[in-house]
């Protein structure tokens, strides 16, 4: 992924024509540009004629230096001060951060800084260029803080969830058959909710939620934004919230597989009239992309024990999005969707390489579970773990015949 995709963009007339610009930095000071170029490639080779020949020597002093270049504008009311900052850094004797759009952050040092000014346009443009600081790009860092981005995309996906539906539900001052359509059809999506959200039935608060809202959903209706946020309220509530302890399952694994069965919720047209299966279409979708939002936001918050593990979530989470995103007919949610499946699997992706893979230990003599742990591991710490994964059926004679499986780290 080009660093790029994390940094923000904006779009500038530059004469006459629209043009993204993506931002960058150095030293803290921001600016933006149309394209970047690179310059470095191949060896620096001195080449000197032997003479009264035609005969040559070709000196190889090194992989030439890399070399990176915009073409930069200055936006904004502050442009001559922004102006001013850049000169500025660009000016000191010591290295600094580069935010570089496609290899990420680097320590690099400025070598030319230029600006054009016209009287008639509202920034001002320049050329700036930059060396790194120890000549590696394999050394730049490329990772953006894609935890955070996909939480950002997943409450921008939820406030569209939530807004859809406060906008297109209808059911105020509309006759009987309407509004008891409506009753009927919010009742299910809260029972489907209740069904999928087993791990957290157990608590009293959600108990008592889910009751009040199936109690006065006819008043409830009348004001869809706040229907539709109690409803968000159910989907997201964590274990932790509530005050359940895991006892030894992660509850935010738990939490991606329930709002994953209600990523396919379906409410079946609880009325003939036009506003009626609008309404229930209204809701499913709501439903829907909220519970998307909540697998998202959750799975990046997974304590994983294995990389086999955090392998096999992320293939689900994906066939999960997949599915929703073919039966997404929005261009908005669509493009949400396709965002947030896209940073929460490549956060997963990333965090995976520093996972412990499962691994076949073999045993030379019966132990107990407690020795054998000892002897895997070097401690106890994992001893849940390694009864759990193996699921000894008597933990205290462990026999060698047995193929035992743990951690690599």
């Amino acid at each position: 992924m080009a660093y790029l995709d994390a940094l923000n963009k904006v779009t500038i007339t530059i004469d006459g024509r629209k043009t993204e610009c993506v931002a960058g930095s150095f030293k803290g000071v921001p600016f933006f540009f149309e394209s970047a170029e690179y310059s470095g490639g191949g060896r620096s080779v001195q080449t000197k004629s032997i003479p009264f020949s035609d005969l040559h020597v070709n000196e190889d002093t090194g992989k030439n230096v890399d070399g990176y270049t915009f073409g930069i504008y200055i936006l904004g009311d502050d442009a001559e001060s922004q102006k001013d900052k850049l000169l500025k850094v660009c000016n000191e004797s010591t290295a600094g951060e580069l935010v570089h759009p496609h290899f990420g952050i680097l320590q690099a040092r400025c070598t030319s800084l230029s600006f054009s000014y016209d009287n008639r346009l509202e920034y001002i443009s320049g050329s700036i260029s930059f060396v790194p600081e120890d000549n590696s790009r394999a050394t730049a860092k490329i990772s953006s803080d894609l935890s955070g981005k996909t939480r950002q995309t997943a409450a921008a996906l939820d406030s569209y969830a939530m807004n859809e539906f406060e906008n297109s539900f209808d059911a105020k001052n509309k006759s009987k058959s309407i509004v008891d359509s409506a009753v009927v059809a919010s009742q299910k999506a809260v029972d489907a909710v209740y069904s999928a959200r087993s791990y957290i039935r157990k608590a009293d608060a959600f108990v008592r939620k889910v009751s009040q809202i199936k109690t006065n959903a006819y008043t409830l209706l009348l004001a869809p934004g706040d229907y539709i946020a109690r409803i968000h309220d159910l989907i997201s509530l964590s274990a932790d919230v509530l005050g359940i302890s895991s006892s030894g399952v992660d509850g935010n694994k738990r939490t991606v597989y329930e709002n994953m069965d209600l990523m396919s919720f379906a409410l079946a047209a609880t009325g003939y009239d036009a506003i009626s299966q609008k309404n229930s279409k209204t809701l499913q979708t709501s439903v829907r992309m909220m519970a998307a939002a909540s697998v998202a936001r959750s799975a990046v918050d997974i304590d994983f024990q294995s990389s086999d593990e955090s392998e096999e979530v992320q293939s689900d989470i994906a066939a999960a999005f997949e599915s929703l995103i073919e039966d997404t007919d929005d261009a908005e949610a669509f493009s949400l969707l396709q965002t947030l499946e896209a940073n929460a699997l490549k956060f997963l992706r990333d965090e995976q390489q520093n996972l412990a893979v499962i691994v076949d230990v073999e045993i030379p003599r019966a132990q107990n579970a407690l020795s054998l742990c000892f002897d895997v591991y070097g401690s106890l710490d994992k001893l849940d773990d390694f009864v759990d994964r193996n699921a000894f059926e008597n933990p205290a004679f462990v026999s060698p015949d047995l193929k035992i499986k743990a951690l690599s780290k």
